[in-house]
């Protein structure tokens, strides 16, 4: 109303003095129909731009400026004396129009960009929904089915016109959505990890079960068993997503595995079984008699493997000496069975 009076102020200020100037001019009737008609063009803009906006403040600006018009027309009409009151009159209606052009141009604006705020939301609940759909989560799901109840009330209030509190809820929606895009996304990177993690895991479990079977520790069997019980842990809270339990799990599977296997991979336990594989060899070597090409080449494989596993022991390499003895072990078991299947 401020900016209206001062624009008005304005307005008089430069039209009296050409009020005047037509008096002199005696043509004040001419001029002031052409004022008269181009505020109906202003009025008539502003009635086409409204007519498509949803804006009861561009209406009701509209109607004043028709009412304003009206009078003004009305004011020329009763002869000279009234054209000062007319030339108020109109420009008042030009003014009111011309808000009336400004809140519906205003209000198309809002309509479009809170169309637009509510179809990313929407874009953001299928994103979020896809990814619940990959990795169910039931403390996000709940999250996510309050944002969806928002964004249904948010379109609501957008279908009743109240663009500023459907904007708000809106906006409110999609931060919670873009949160829960980015829980989800950790969720998924937890995902791969862990069966990256869990797969290693895996393995060095095997390798652990192989190396402790064949050195005959029992501290080595109890901690192979603590491993195993951990990563039964570790798979359980992983089936419930609870990622990050589930690795701590599976470190402690990890370090129990590696103590095992360090116990069986120590040069002591890697002499006990180092004697004790010789000397199953040189029973099985008197088994063997001559003629039997394959056997002898297999017993001559775990005799060099043998002398491979003394001098890495000698030399303290343990790693080295593991893998021999292994390999050693491998052969004798074909041996064996080669054995036993020539027998009548």
């Amino acid at each position: 109303m401020k900016k209206l009076v001062i624009s008005l102020f304005l307005f008089l200020m430069i039209a009296v003095p050409q009020y005047n100037v037509f008096s002199q001019q005696g043509d004040l009737a001419d001029k002031l129909e052409t004022e008269l008609a181009r505020t109906d063009e202003i009025i008539e803009r502003a009635n086409e731009i409204v007519q498509t906006s949803n804006s009861s403040t561009a209406r009701l600006a509209l109607e004043y400026a028709i009412k304003l018009q009206n009078n003004s027309k009305g004011e020329f009409r009763m002869g000279q004396g009234h054209y000062k009151n007319s030339l108020e009159l109109t420009i008042r209606a030009r003014v009111r129009a011309q808000e009336a052009i400004n809140a519906a141009r205003h209000t198309s604006q809002s309509e479009s960009v809170t169309l637009r705020k509510l179809e990313k939301a929407e874009e953001l609940l299928d994103r979020v929904n896809q990814a619940l759909t990959e990795n169910p989560d039931n403390s996000v799901a709940g999250v996510y089915r309050s944002a969806r109840d928002n964004l249904d009330k948010a379109w609501e209030l957008y279908r009743s016109n109240q663009m500023q509190g459907s904007l708000k809820l809106a906006d409110q929606v999609e931060r919670t959505l873009l949160k829960l895009i980015k829980m989800a996304n950790q969720l998924n990177n937890d995902a791969k990890n862990y069966d990256h993690r869990s797969e290693i895991l895996r393995e060095a479990l095997e390798r652990a079960a192989e190396l402790t079977n064949e050195c005959d520790s029992e501290n080595a069997l109890r901690l192979l068993e603590q491993a195993r019980e951990k990563y039964r842990n570790a798979e359980s809270m992983a089936s419930e997503t609870k990622y990050q339990a589930a690795l701590k799990n599976l470190q402690l599977a990890r370090e129990f595995t590696s103590r095992a296997t360090s116990l069986c991979q120590n040069t002591e336990a890697l002499e006990r079984r180092y004697q004790h594989l010789k000397e199953q060899t040189d029973q099985l070597a008197e088994q063997i008699g001559r003629g039997r090409e394959s056997a002898n080449n297999l017993l001559n494989q775990i005799r060099k493997q043998l002398e491979l596993t003394r001098q890495n022991l000698d030399e303290n390499n343990s790693e080295s000496a593991t893998a021999a003895i292994k390999a050693a072990q491998l052969s004798y078991d074909q041996l064996k069975r080669t054995l036993e299947n020539s027998n009548p």
